[in-house]
């Protein structure tokens, strides 16, 4: 249940950027990274989940120097582009997601 509410919060993240609401759009972020590691708490094994943590690590790195600032007052945690390409490269048999899907988000 906590990968989809964390997959469900992702989703809003993104389309709340998508209007510019960015501040509604970290809090989904944030939201659904909870979510997801309460996720790979219960199932370590759960390799879908590190679809969404992969991407909140690479977004969150890549943010401007101005929202990184924001993002330490507004307590957004913070995330690393290696780790987060590391987490989307890595290759699993128990994932839902297609490897190709995987692969192809960060192009």
């Amino acid at each position: 249940m906590q990968f989809y509410a964390g997959m469900a919060e992702a989703s809003s993240a993104r389309l709340y950027a998508l209007r510019g609401e960015y501040r509604n759009a970290a809090r989904s972020g944030v939201r659904g990274r909870e979510h997801l590691l309460r996720a790979k708490a219960v199932d370590p094994d759960l390799a879908d989940a590190d679809l969404g943590l992969g991407l909140y690590n690479y977004y969150v790195d890549t943010l401007s120097a101005i929202a990184r600032v924001l993002r330490f007052f507004m307590g957004i945690p913070g995330g690393s582009k290696q780790e987060g390409v590391r987490l989307l490269d890595k290759p699993s048999r128990k994932a839902f997601s297609p490897p190709t899907s995987r692969a192809s988000i960060l192009r």
